[in-house]
This record gives structure tokens, C-alpha cells and sequence, in this order.
């Protein structure tokens, strides 16, 4: 009878079950709610719908259920517009109640706040501040948790972000604390405000100290390396939403006629073909399917860093690169792995151009499936390595034009249906030339299946559908698309032309990437990985706003550190399946 019972609460409604006295019962339910937050617009209402129910799942008296409940919790921070309203009620429970749980429950709780740190608008103060009170919690293992989060949040987002006052007016009470652990944390939290200050300003800072603790941390503050300046490895998201504004704002000045790309295009084909594919060892090509996924990323590092160094490419045989670099990005569990190999074919996009487009089908098609992706700096790398495909001409959108709408269409994640038509919004707005008189059948193509894909089931692919129609009518007029738009009702006839128009306003401010030799054109910067810290996370440096590729979404060129950032905060522990090789 009770098995009767439990199955019939795992059938019934999400809300009724996640009350469920059944520790398995309310397990499901929360990887239900895990995969409806994952696979849910932003702006879908499953968020507000479960987003108070949170409070519940993250203090579940069961171990692996309350686990569980991390991983609904972390994703809902991440994607959930609303998530910035929950951080006050759901913070003090991860501390309290999270912070001296399992090892995983644990990792799981301080991925959640590093999140909250991240979103956090306008200021992280808040979090922080929680963060110190829960350094002097009873509980050591609540207390040292605590003063690590206040260690990692400065490592990841820095110490002009990160205030330091409250943090250093707690360090002598954290030092005489009776527990061995906590002091150990303490001493840690200082050394990391060392990389940032310096040691001499932190020995200042804590002079307050007993003189035997001062001897022990100025002898740690003396060994650190500080030969390259400290570079965050996060930014805020209301800092990346300022700098998306400043790009758009600055690429309004940006004159990029078609005669200054002609001649950049000529410049580019005056240059010297490099050879790479001869000096490729055999070692590299083993490592780049070895089971270990650190030798796979070695091996990336070493192609990327010889990528590097050449501007352009001879004409050769890239198919077996192409394929190694195309089954790594399309099949490898490792997501370093995949963002490395990401960005690698970044730098074949830049170097080849054209000649690319021979082997580009399977790595774009690659490309595309991995918008699916939900680690940010992931993300970001795949839309720009899309963006510079088009950019520099390493593909081609007629052609291709089936392949690409099939995935907007019939794609099973929503996100991959309308990150997809983004992109192809993005491509056609610097390619106006594609939808020309010349080219009636790629618009017949693209009107024909858009509007298939306008009765989606997901908000955020019909928006982005209809975007894309509205650019497309806008370029071309009703005329070219009247065959088409006579088949549509009124209402979703009306939500075009709104897009058209705001396309109309929105054009003026979109401009192509650069096709330039430069170093420093189009927010690309050729320089080797070992230097790429130091060069972009200087002070100077870090003051130069950069042009990104063409007003892309998620807004990131291909830099060196956004491969650095993937490495230092998302090393993982399982599924290390190799790439099989051919």
C-alpha cells in the first residue's frame, strides 16, 4: 500500500510532491524542477512558478535529496531573471544550513553563493556581508567555509569589486578563533588579499595582530609571486551588461564602409602563408584523443599557442584538424576541453578565412549543438568562434542555409532553437548582400521555414523568430515576402512589423568585424597564452574598453583569459569520456 502510495505522489503535481514525506519522492521532484529551470526561456514562468518553493528544497533533512535540491537551486541563480529577488531569503540558508553538510552538498552550496556574488546588482556588499557574519559562526565547519567563500569570491572577482574593509576589521577575531581550521582559512583569506594589495599594505593592514602570527604571515606574504598582476577570473553581470552598452554605444563611431574592408581583405591576401600542418607530431595528435582529458588540454594549449603566433595560413589540407577538432567539440564530455577547442578553431577562422569553408560544415554544426552549453565562458566562446564564421567568410549561409534552420526548427533544446536564429539575425545583419535580388531562393528558404518555426512552443524561439522575419522584411519589403506573409494572421503579422521597425532603428549601430591584419582590430589580440594574463589584467590595460565582434548577444572575443577562466573554475572530477577516435 505505501509503494502504491509513493508512486502515485511521484505522478501528481510538481508542488504537492516536493512536500512529499518520501525522501525519494521529493529527489524526483527536484531533478524535475532541475530540468525545467534548465531547459526554460529566461522569461519563461516556471521560475516565478517555483522560485519561492526554494526556500523548502535547500533545507531538506535528507542528505542526498537536499543535494539534489543544490543543483535546481544553482541553475535557477544562473538563468532565472528574478534570481537577483531570492538571494536575501535563500543565503542565510546556504550558510546555515548547507555550509557543514557532505563534500558535495557543500561545493554545491558555494557554487550557489559565488553565483549570488555574480548577479548581485548593483553591489555583492550584501553577500559579503553574510559571508562575514557567517565567519564567526559557532560551527568551525560553518565558520571556515565561510572565510573560504570570502577567500574565493576575491580570487574570482577581485578586490575592486570585493569590499575590504568589513573583511579586514573580522581578520584579529578570526585569528584568535580556538579552532585550528578556521585560523587556517583566515591565514589563506590573507594571502590572497596580499596577491591584490601587496604584502607590504596587507602587513600593515594587520598589524593589530600577536607578533608570532604577524612573523608567520609576513613570511607567507614574502614567498607569494607577484611577478604578473592579479586578473579577475568572473565579472558581474551587471558589469557585463554596462560593457555589452558601452560596445554598442562605441561601435556607432566605427566606420566600416565596404572599401575599408576591401582593402583589409587585400592587405590580408598579401601576406605570407605560414605552414603549421608539418609540424603537428604524431604525439600531438594521440594526445588529442588520450583518455586523460589534461592531456587532451595540453595538447589544445600547444596548438593554440603555435595558432597564435601565425596570421595567416598557407592553403593546405586542414581536414584532419577540422575532423580531430570538430569530434573533441561535438563529443568530448570535458567542457575545458570543448572550450579550448573552441577557441583553437577561433583562430583557424582568423588565419584561414575563406579557406575554410571547404571543411567548416561539421565544426559549425558542431558549433551550433553546443549552444546548449550552460557554463557562460563556454558560451560566449562559441558565439564568438559562430560569429567570426561569418565574419570572416568561412562560411557559407545559402548553402547552408537547410542545416542551419533544421536546428532552429527541430532542435530539442529551446535555448540551441533560439540562440540559433540569434545568430543567424547577428550573420544576416552584417551580410545585408545575402538577401539581395540574387539570392531570391535563400530568402524564399528562410521566410518559408521561419515561418514554421513562428508556431514554437517556446517564447524565446518565436521572439527570436520573428526578429529574424522582421529583419529580413525590412531589408527586402513585403513585396519579395508577400507570398509568404499573406499566410499569416493579424496579431502575429503585427509582432513582424514591430520587429522590423525596431530593426530599422536598432541597424545604424550594427557594424561588421574588421577583417584586419592588426593585432588589436575587431577585439582580437595575438598574443601567447603564457603572456595573455599579464598583457589583458594589467591596470592600464584593464582600463581600454575593447571592440567586440559585431553587437553579439553574449559578447566575448575569443581572448586567451576566457580560456583561462575556464580552466581555473571549472575543473572536473567525472565523466572524462575521451573522444573516440576515427
Amino acid at each position: 500500500m505505501a509503494q502504491a502510495t509513493e508512486i502515485v505522489e511521484q505522478e501528481g503535481p510538481l508542488s504537492v510532491r516536493i512536500s512529499s514525506k518520501s525522501w525519494k519522492t521529493r529527489l524526483t521532484a527536484y531533478e524535475e524542477i532541475t530540468k525545467l529551470f534548465r531547459d526554460a526561456a529566461p522569461s519563461s514562468p516556471i521560475f516565478e512558478q517555483y522560485g519561492p518553493h526554494l526556500e523548502k528544497l535547500v533545507v531538506d533533512i535528507h542528505a542526498a535529496a537536499q543535494e539534489k535540491s543544490l543543483e535546481a537551486v544553482l541553475i535557477f541563480l544562473d538563468r532565472s531573471p528574478l534570481a537577483v529577488n531570492y538571494i536575501p531569503q535563500l543565503l542565510p540558508l546556504l550558510i546555515e544550513k548547507c555550509l557543514n553538510q557532505r563534500t558535495n552538498t557543500k561545493k554545491k552550496a558555494e557554487e550557489a553563493i559565488l553565483m549570488m556574488i555574480e548577479i548581485s546588482n548593483p553591489t555583492p556588499e550584501p553577500v559579503i556581508a553574510s559571508l562575514i557574519k557567517g565567519s564567526s559562526n559557532k560551527q568551525p565547519k560553518i565558520s571556515a567555509a565561510s572565510i573560504s567563500l570570502l577567500t574565493q569570491a576575491l580570487n574570482q572577482f577581485g578586490s575592486e569589486k570585493i569590499p575590504l574593509t568589513e573583511i579586514l576589521r573580522v581578520l584579529p577575531e578570526l585569528f584568535n578563533n580556538a579552532d585550528s581550521s578556521v585560523r587556517g582559512e583566515a591565514q589563506n583569506l590573507v594571502k590572497e588579499l596580499g596577491r591584490w594589495q601587496g604584502p607590504e599594505l596587507t602587513l600593515v593592514q594587520i598589524s593589530t595582530l600577536r607578533s608570532a602570527q604577524l612573523k608567520e604571515l609576513e613570511n607567507s606574504l614574502k614567498s607569494l609571486s607577484l611577478s604578473e598582476a592579479p586578473c579577475p577570473l568572473r565579472v558581474l553581470r551587471s558589469e557585463k551588461m554596462e560593457k555589452k552598452k558601452d560596445v554598442d554605444s562605441s561601435n556607432t563611431t566605427i566606420s566600416n564602409t565596404d572599401q575599408e574592408s576591401s582593402e583589409m581583405v587585400a592587405q590580408f591576401s598579401l601576406l605570407d602563408g605560414k605552414d603549421v600542418m608539418s609540424v603537428l607530431t604524431p604525439e600531438l595528435w594521440e594526445g588529442l584523443v588520450h583518455t586523460k582529458w589534461t592531456v587532451r588540454k595540453e595538447k589544445l594549449d600547444v596548438l593554440y599557442e603555435q595558432l597564435s603566433a601565425i596570421e595567416k595560413l598557407k592553403k593546405d589540407d586542414y581536414s584532419k584538424l577540422t575532423g580531430a577538432l570538430e569530434k573533441i567539440i561535438s563529443s568530448d564530455s570535458n567542457v575545458v576541453v570543448v572550450g579550448r577547442a573552441v577557441a583553437v578553431v577561433g583562430l583557424l577562422s582568423k588565419s584561414l578565412r575563406g579557406e575554410l569553408k571547404e571543411n567548416s560544415k561539421g565544426i559549425l554544426m558542431a558549433l551550433l549543438e553546443n549552444l546548449k552549453q550552460k557554463k557562460l565562458s563556454v558560451e560566449d566562446l562559441v558565439n564568438s568562434a559562430l560569429d567570426n564564421f561569418v565574419a570572416y567568410e568561412c562560411v557559407n549561409l545559402p548553402l547552408m542555409a537547410t542545416d542551419i534552420l533544421g536546428i532552429a526548427e527541430k532542435h530539442k533544446v529551446p535555448k540551441v532553437r533560439a540562440d540559433t536564429l540569434s545568430w543567424l539575425l547577428r550573420s544576416l545583419k552584417k551580410k545585408e548582400n545575402l538577401l539581395g535580388e540574387s539570392n531570391g531562393t535563400f530568402v524564399n528558404q528562410m521566410a518559408s521555414i521561419l515561418l514554421k518555426i513562428l508556431e514554437d512552443g517556446s517564447e524565446d524561439v518565436r521572439n527570436a523568430c520573428a526578429e529574424t522575419l522582421g529583419f529580413i522584411l525590412k531589408i527586402v519589403g513585403e513585396s519579395r515576402l508577400s507570398e509568404h506573409l499573406e499566410k499569416l494572421d493579424a496579431i502575429k503579422m503585427k509582432k513582424i512589423k514591430a520587429a522590423s521597425l525596431s530593426s530599422s532603428e536598432k541597424v545604424e549601430k550594427e557594424n561588421e568585424v574588421p577583417l584586419s591584419t592588426n593585432d588589436t582590430d575587431a577585439g582580437e589580440e595575438k598574443v601567447r597564452v603564457k603572456n595573455a594574463r599579464k598583457s589583458v589584467c594589467s591596470p592600464l590595460a584593464r582600463k581600454v574598453k575593447r571592440a567586440r565582434p559585431e553587437n553579439s548577444e553574449k559578447g566575448k572575443s575569443l581572448f586567451p583569459e576566457s580560456s583561462s577562466n575556464l580552466d581555473s573554475s571549472s575543473t572536473p572530477t567525472k565523466n572524462d569520456t575521451p573522444v573516440k577516435s576515427t
